[in-house]
């Protein structure tokens, strides 16, 4: 401040994610590696060995594998907390997802998109090379991984014939709008696979007969969208298996504190979501990590708040607190707590916050979200009209423009900070992008934070 630094101390919060896309040496996953090959999901007793005679599965090394997440996953505030004293739990257990697609423009990427359990449980087929099942589509992600490596006869495609297709339309055209998906007949799948369309029609009479009989040959319980038929229309992605998230992180109580290894308190320190570990067990159930995250982190805030309300009120009356620069003022009656600043009470606390001189400090996160948003009133907005053919100029990495719901936007700016991936928005750089971006985003998002 003013040109001086300071030290601040309080309440912090880890909440800075996994590790799963630190690939380096001296990275938590190396770290991890080899007592995530002991996991029992690639054990010889796992249900994918036992359908294969209880053979161990060949799980690769770990960080030979693609992920899932984004550069930021890197472990970095689960070291912090680390240096600080925290325990761990689970730090091993790295989830494995089956369903990463493979870009057919980029077969080789590090970082993957996801193909959603969703589009198997809707009725996607899962074939090997040769257009042959090999494994329950609906069984856990480590099972599902589990046979892909057993088996070994990639490349893997996920299936959704037409009944399948209809019944998740929003999830294929988002992944075909991306180049992830593609529609095939059935004679082109067959060929994909390089077999005949008779023999990929016999691949399909086993399952409808599992689906009919409750018998299927991988213990297949549950079947959407049957029969299958080879004649019908598919959507195919080619899928891989991936690193997804990690269960294990910095050990915490059920208030959210971080803990050391023998369960004590460190004071002042807190974590959720996926940098908290212990709250999944080995191997967590699809659709769980968001809400660990919504509940952790309301968890984290709350303790935090009250602990941080707690010192500030040591020593003080029942009905408020007084210390140096603040006041504490606890109205039982309505439930509220009001805080002001200034000594001498409620007078003095009038005058506002301590003054900060230093006029040259900026908050990061305000100086964002003022993007875009300046205060135009009474003054004129020149617009310009463009034609189609004018945006599509503008299609490069410096150079991006998007048509959104009739407006010309310039993303530009916004490549690298988009959640999605500069990727996703580089697909319709000098295109119009309306209907794609209706999928994911409601329309208030232009008019509350674009320009």
């Amino acid at each position: 401040k003013g040109g001086k630094r300071y030290t601040e101390h309080g309440r912090v919060i880890i909440a800075t994610g996994g590790f799963g896309a630190d690939f380096t040496d001296n990275s938590l996953l190396a770290e991890v590696s080899d007592e995530w090959d002991k996991l029992e999901a690639w054990g010889t007793t796992s249900r994918a060995a036992k359908q294969s005679g209880g053979k161990k599965v060949p799980s690769p090394p770990l960080r030979s594998l693609p992920t899932t997440n984004g550069p930021h996953c890197t472990g970095d505030g689960i070291k912090l907390a680390l240096k600080a004293g925290a325990g761990t739990y689970d730090m091993h257990c790295v989830q494995i997802h089956p369903t990463g697609i493979v870009d057919p423009a980029e077969p080789d990427a590090k970082v993957k998109f996801l193909a959603a359990e969703a589009l198997r449980g809707s009725g996607g087929v899962v074939l090997d090379r040769d257009g042959n099942r090999f494994c329950d589509e609906l069984g856990k992600r480590d099972y599902v991984t589990g046979r892909m490596w057993l088996h070994n006869k990639p490349p893997y495609r996920l299936c959704l014939n037409s009944k399948a297709t209809n019944l998740i339309s929003w999830h294929c055209e988002h992944y075909s709008a991306r180049g992830l998906m593609k529609k095939m007949s059935g004679a082109e799948l067959a060929k994909a696979c390089n077999t005949t369309q008779a023999n990929l029609q016999k691949t399909f009479d086993k399952y409808n007969k599992g689906a009919e009989t409750g018998n299927d040959e991988f213990d297949k319980k549950f079947f959407e969208a049957t029969p299958v038929m080879a004649d019908d229309d598919f959507m195919v992605a080619e899928i891989t298996p991936l690193i997804h998230y990690c269960m294990g992180g910095v050990a915490g109580d059920k208030q959210a504190h971080v803990i050391t290894q023998d369960g004590t308190p460190i004071k002042g320190l807190y974590v959720a979501g996926e940098a908290l570990g212990g709250v999944h067990g080995v191997n967590r159930l699809g659709g769980s990590s968001l809400l660990d995250c919504v509940v952790y982190g309301r968890v984290a805030g709350r303790t935090a708040a009250q602990e941080l309300l707690a010192d500030l009120s040591k020593g003080g009356a029942v009905g408020g607190a007084s210390m140096d620069g603040i006041n504490i003022k606890v109205s039982p009656n309505d439930k509220s707590v009001t805080v002001s600043w200034g000594k001498g009470g409620a007078a003095a606390a009038a005058n506002g916050p301590p003054e900060d001189d230093a006029s040259d400090e900026v908050d990061p996160n305000q100086a964002f979200y003022n993007q875009g948003v300046a205060d135009t009133s009474g003054k004129k907005i020149e617009k310009k009209t463009y034609t189609l053919e004018q945006v599509a100029e503008h299609k490069s990495d410096d150079d991006c423009w998007v048509v959104l719901d009739g407006g010309v936007y310039d993303v530009t700016p916004f490549l690298d900070d988009h959640p999605g991936g500069r990727k996703a928005i580089m697909m319709y750089a000098g295109k119009d992008a309306t209907e794609p971006f209706a999928m994911l985003h409601k329309p208030e998002i232009l008019t509350k934070y674009a320009s």
